[in-house]
């Protein structure tokens, strides 16, 4: 899904509770920098997967990390603060900083945007016609439904409105285990191995447009990742379990870097371990069955080798004798298709 965003030059003053005014010195004739509304809705943070963004609207508390480029420097908006969302709807930070166009007919200003605020995000300038924003995320840490933009701002287009359109850059996994087994069951564990766990996001914005990518990709291929590696759940006949668990009843997920299901090496496990007593009364424990995540197809019956940033994937998986039935519903993220006030500038 893309949450847009849009961004505007607003007049500053009693009418904005986000603390804009006139500026003393060389920006007093311009107004100052302000945010205002919002986007998508903010998320509990967690150790154990999360509820994703969903919605149209920030929850107050919601923080933004914004830079922008202009005329050879950056401008980073919450150098004091982050950009927060106050309980007045209006978002804030400090110092406060006004437009400065320059008198060349080909300024800009380039602006990025990362949700959710983090104090270390850096931000480089590149190849002089590009402003590019790096950063490290580590899925076994942070659990956030991390979410960018970038847009241009011409001195043509002036303080008019701009559109900044954020967008998933995770994908969010989870798995629903069904008993097909015709008896009661015991859910043990579920877990993955060998999945890229870290990496590098990298936004760029520039005549293009806005773009984004991961480098500096990092497979963990020995520890047991995400899932659940304690759960002890009984499983009635045509009981189902879900993991992440709901939480309040609200969908949880574990949120994934994208990343091929289909390396050329240590290709990417679902572990399964379960026991149920048999017609003889004898108690089978099955442990960690490996489940090939490149081989799970689809409702239409074609293999997933990959996940994508943006899009949810729910595996259900079916304990039945004999072994197991696996497929996957992939969904994109809500679509919204009409633009939501935003972040005013």
């Amino acid at each position: 899904m893309n949450c847009i965003v849009r961004i505007s030059a607003a007049v500053c003053g009693a009418l904005l509770l986000a603390g804009c005014f006139k500026l003393d010195g060389p920006a007093s004739e311009q107004n100052g920098i302000c945010f205002e509304a919002g986007s998508p809705l903010l998320m509990d943070d967690a150790t154990k997967g999360t509820a994703v963004i969903d919605g149209t609207s920030f929850s107050s508390g919601a923080q933004l990390n914004v830079i922008g480029w202009h005329l050879n420097s950056f401008i980073t908006f919450g150098t004091t603060t982050p950009v927060t969302l106050g309980s007045s709807s209006h978002w804030s930070y400090s110092p406060l900083i006004g437009w400065l166009w320059g008198n060349s007919e080909t300024d800009y200003y380039d602006f990025l945007a990362v949700y959710p605020y983090k104090a270390n995000r850096t931000f480089t300038k590149s190849g002089g016609a590009q402003t590019t924003a790096s950063f490290s995320y580590d899925a076994q840490t942070e659990q956030t439904d991390l979410m960018a933009a970038g847009t241009r701002r011409l001195k043509s287009e002036g303080d008019a409105t701009v559109a900044f359109q954020f967008s998933h850059q995770l994908s969010a996994i989870r798995v629903v285990v069904h008993n097909d087994l015709g008896r009661a069951l015991t859910l043990k564990s579920l877990y993955y191995k060998k999945l890229i766990v870290g990496g590098t996001l990298q936004l760029v914005i520039g005549s293009s447009g806005f773009a984004t990518s991961w480098d500096n990709l990092n497979r963990n291929t020995t520890n047991q990742l995400f899932g659940n590696t304690n759960i002890s759940q009984s499983l009635a006949v045509d009981a189902s379990y879900t993991c992440p668990a709901s939480v309040q009843g609200q969908d949880w997920w574990d949120m994934m870097i994208p990343q091929s299901l289909a390396p050329q090496s240590n290709d990417p496990q679902l572990m399964l371990s379960y026991s149920y007593v048999d017609e003889n009364q004898v108690t089978q424990n099955i442990n960690d069955l490996p489940v090939s995540l490149k081989t799970i197809l689809d409702g239409n019956s074609s293999a997933i080798t990959s996940w994508e940033a943006g899009k949810k994937y729910t595996y259900h998986i079916y304990i039945r004798m004999g072994g197991i039935y696996v497929n996957v519903i992939t969904t994109q993220w809500d679509p919204v298709s009409a633009e939501t006030p935003g972040l005013q500038i």
